[in-house]
């Protein structure tokens, strides 16, 4: 019976370090530099992964990481049909902000003020690697997951993955042309 108990407290412990409300079943990639921020991880992961640099104290990587994932939902609203990734954005940065302190919030925005100069080099070097940025290779099955009406994804038929990347960078990031 005893080592029932432990097992049973070894899964909920388990579950627990592992399971991110709001998030999905993302993958954390911990606080990875934005250049290592490769093509297949969806704006769930770039989240954990934003939640992972903020514990860390790096502020910096956590806007990197944050503004990619603003950017990758952008991208799923253009390539998902029905309008439903909206209500999702809104509940992931939600989640987001309301795990934070308001020290760490307040960070947050501190580090985020260089990229709101339009023509400053923050958002320059910012642009520069996004436009290095293969499109974004994953399924988007992170919106189904946070769904709360559980309809399955349906990609625009004919979407084209570099052109619709192209446009968020362009239109949405507001990155100059090179």
């Amino acid at each position: 019976m005893k080592a029932h108990l432990r097992t049973v407290v070894c899964i909920v412990f388990a579950v627990f370090a592992f399971w991110q409300p709001g998030f999905a079943q993302g993958r954390n990639p911990g606080c990875v530099d934005l250049v290592r921020a490769y093509s297949r991880l969806d704006p769930a992961d770039l989240g954990l992964g934003a939640q992972s640099c903020i514990a860390e104290g790096n502020y910096e990587r956590a806007v990197g990481l944050i503004v990619l994932m603003q950017a990758r939902m952008t991208f799923d609203k253009a390539r998902i049909e029905g309008g439903r990734v909206e209500v999702i954005v809104a509940g992931l940065l939600d989640e987001m902000r309301a795990g934070m302190s308001d020290a760490e919030a307040d960070r947050l925005n501190e580090a985020f003020a260089p990229l709101a100069t339009q023509g400053g080099d923050a958002r320059r070097v910012l642009c520069a690697v996004l436009r290095r940025m293969d499109p974004p290779d994953y399924v988007p099955d992170y919106v189904a997951q946070l769904d709360q009406a559980g309809a399955p994804v349906v990609l625009v038929a004919g979407f084209d993955a570099a052109t619709g990347w192209a446009s968020v960078i362009d239109d949405y990031m507001s990155c100059p042309t090179q």
